[in-house]
């Protein structure tokens, strides 16, 4: 019975073709259709320190390296740190662990704000590597860059030699741009004299230094063999998703960092009709039987709904052509259970087997055509209410919506 929870179960076809669990799409209302993943553009609406809830530029956060420089975490289990003040300094500790700045080679601060970074020997050198690569990236863009330009039909080349419309500067420091870079030191500079290894230093008795754990270390990947230090808060995100077709936006929370409410929500589960399998099916080669699903309207109007056969997939033939149903939006103020709203029809020849305020169960015949392990049960969903358009005053249209039920979960 706890398959009967699974979303996998049921599926339905998206704009692009694909099958998703209803809660995985969302809904465009501009363009009418379903999206998911790959119909959706998912994009940074803003960045925020998950301790101190700072809304941080883009801008500014890459100059941060994507860091808060008032917050710091625990190098050894990643906690947040807090301040301790004794006299006019104060120093890091964390809570959990015990570890502070004392234990490292950080003296105690006037202000635990701005902790101050210790710079790595290794930024020259770090640097240099990026201006090599910066440099490389250039090159191969004005290859490709090239390789379109060879493609067309080049006229009038000698207006380059004359330097009539003010060209020449520009072709060359085109030239100088597919030039390869020559490096004018050397990556790794040969040493004259080499130190003797000094023994003293193994066969003195040293006290026992315990070794910073793999997930300290690659938390601090410069660090060698200098003690740990405090590491920064890494920043967090919010995303936004976006319609690929008409650049719209389907999900969009609210700028504040504190609140979770929601300025946009076109989740598909707001707008379509949710079908979910009530009961578990057994059906063999040849035989007939009832397949038994609920309908829910989780928008906030009325919705009609009309369920039809697909009989495209000749593995389970759906015997009852149409269904028609109409249910009321969805009342979260009303109780869990109401005996007023709970209307059964126990009709043997009805394809209504209940309502329930905005759900309705339903009853469709089907026949087994193969003898496969899995089974789906194709359906046509057509529904309409007044959400899903973006114009009010106009009356709703019928859309439409292929879902695919697996009778047998694997």
């Amino acid at each position: 019975m706890a398959a009967l929870f699974h979303m996998d179960r049921v599926l339905y076809q998206c704009g692009c073709d694909d099958w998703w669990p209803l809660c995985n799409l969302y809904f465009c209302r501009h363009c009418s259709a379903l999206r998911c993943i790959s119909c959706s553009l998912n994009e940074i609406d803003s960045t925020f320190c998950p301790n101190c809830l700072e809304n941080i530029p883009a801008g500014e956060a890459r100059v941060k390296r994507n860091r808060c420089v008032n917050c710091n975490q625990c190098p050894v289990c990643s906690m947040v740190l807090t301040t301790r003040a004794v006299g006019e300094t104060c120093h890091l500790m964390c809570s959990t662990c015990r570890w502070s700045t004392r234990d490292s080679d950080t003296p105690d601060q006037p202000s635990s704000i701005n902790w101050p970074v210790h710079e790595t020997t290794l930024d020259s050198e770090l640097s240099e590597a990026l201006e090599r690569m910066r440099v490389l990236a250039a090159a191969e863009k004005a290859q490709r860059d090239q390789v379109k330009l060879n493609k067309r039909r080049s006229h009038n080349v000698g207006s380059l030699l004359t330097d009539r419309y003010g060209l020449q500067a520009i072709y060359q420091k085109r030239k100088k741009t597919f030039e390869k870079p020559v490096s004018h030191t050397p990556l790794h500079p040969p040493t004259e004299e080499v130190p003797e290894l000094n023994l003293d230093d193994y066969l003195e008795e040293a006290a026992e230094v315990i070794p910073p754990s793999l997930e300290s270390r690659l938390r601090q990947p410069l660090a060698c063999s200098r003690p740990l230090r405090p590491v920064r808060m890494p920043l967090k995100a919010r995303r936004a998703v976006r319609c690929k077709h008409c650049d719209h936006n389907l999900v969009k929370l609210e700028y504040g960092t504190s609140t979770i409410r929601y300025k946009i929500q076109y989740f598909a589960r707001n707008f379509v009709p949710e079908i979910r399998l009530s009961r578990e099916v057994q059906l063999g080669e040849g035989e007939t039987g009832s397949v038994f699903l609920t309908v829910a309207n989780e928008s906030n109007s009325k919705a009609d709904v009309i369920l039809m056969a697909d009989n495209q997939d000749d593995t389970v033939e759906c015997l009852t052509p149409v269904v028609e149903i109409s249910l009321p939006s969805a009342d979260e103020t009303a109780d869990i259970y109401d005996i007023d709203s709970d209307k059964r029809s126990f009709d043997s020849a009805g394809a209504i087997v209940f309502r329930r305020r905005h759900r309705a169960g339903i009853r469709v015949e089907v026949k087994n055509n193969d003898a496969k392990p899995k089974k789906y049960l194709s359906l046509l969903v057509k529904y309409r209410n007044e959400q899903c358009s973006m114009n009010v005053n106009v009356e709703p249209e019928w859309r439409l919506a292929r879902v695919r039920v697996a009778l047998m979960h694997a």
